[in-house]
């Protein structure tokens, strides 16, 4: 079982212990755009350790936002939650790493199904929807991590990226960091598990002390992949300096500037990051 678990939009929260547990923590913030317009927040987020609190979870979901997806901020939402029920499931056993792909996708069209159910589109929607598959309606990216025993799994359909910081405070992407400009795929594709990307790391001795998810309103806030870097580098030093409780605190704020909020600069999109760390403070 999930011992703290914290998906969708704005919620957060810190587990503490002391020693090498894991602890998770996440935040999403809505772009100037989506908020003038009265428009929800695309993103969406999960996160989570079990009761040994050596294995958790990590999602991050970006629905497509254009009106062609126009519940993409609900399949966002059911993605982090079908994101919990696969890392659940894996936990227990249920599933080798090579299948979190496809189960992740049955497990989002599941929920999908039974919200969609009992949600009827409205007249408008249907008129938008014309012959269009109805999961097209909630298409969403999805990024996923899980931890189990010594080793790392981690997941992508779409966009965004999944990093992780050795204990030298070295950051590498889990994955080949996409820019704008890349084919994103969906999870509203009928087979998309067939796209996803999937990379495994031995996790031994916690040899990567922090992972972090972030969607694409972060990265493409970022001049260069080594500006993403860079906001790794300072989540792993802010850690290691100030503990986990001081970094729930700050990232707002560095949302806010990644999507461009605060300053003149960012991507102008919605912006969430979720992260595991053990590190403890130094």
């Amino acid at each position: 079982m999930i011992r703290h678990m914290f998906s969708r939009k704005e919620k957060r929260q810190v587990i503490t212990a002391g020693g090498t547990a894991w602890q998770t923590i996440g935040e999403s913030q809505i772009s100037t755009r989506h908020a003038v317009a009265g428009q929800p927040n695309q993103d969406a987020y999960g996160c989570g350790v079990t009761d040994c609190r050596d294995e958790w979870y990590l999602s991050v979901t970006d629905g497509h936002g254009d009106p062609v997806y126009s519940r993409s901020h609900i399949g966002a939402q059911l993605g982090s939650q079908a994101a919990e029920l696969v890392a659940d499931q894996y936990w227990a056993g249920n599933y080798c790493c090579e299948l979190l792909p496809l189960q992740l996708e049955n497990q989002w069209r599941q929920l999908v199904a039974e919200w969609h159910f009992k949600n009827p589109l409205t007249p408008t929607e249907l008129a938008m929807r014309g012959s269009r598959d109805v999961y097209v309606l909630y298409g969403t990216t999805m990024l996923f991590a899980v931890k189990k025993g010594g080793h790392l799994v981690a997941v992508r359909f779409g966009d965004g990226d999944i990093l992780g910081a050795t204990w030298d405070g070295f950051v590498q992407p889990l994955f080949a960091i996409k820019d704008s400009s890349s084919d994103t795929y969906s999870l509203a594709h009928a087979n998309s598990y067939l796209n996803a990307e999937i990379t495994t790391r031995c996790m031994e001795h916690n040899a990567l002390p922090l992972v972090f998810a972030c969607s694409d309103g972060v990265v493409n806030g970022c001049a260069s992949p080594a500006e993403l870097m860079k906001i790794g580098e300072q989540l792993f030093v802010m850690l290691r300096m100030h503990g986990i409780k001081h970094v729930r605190k700050e990232l707002s704020g560095l949302l806010k500037k990644a999507n461009g909020t605060v300053g003149n600069c960012g991507s102008g999109d919605d912006a969430s990051l979720a992260l595991a760390y053990c590190g403890g403070v130094a």
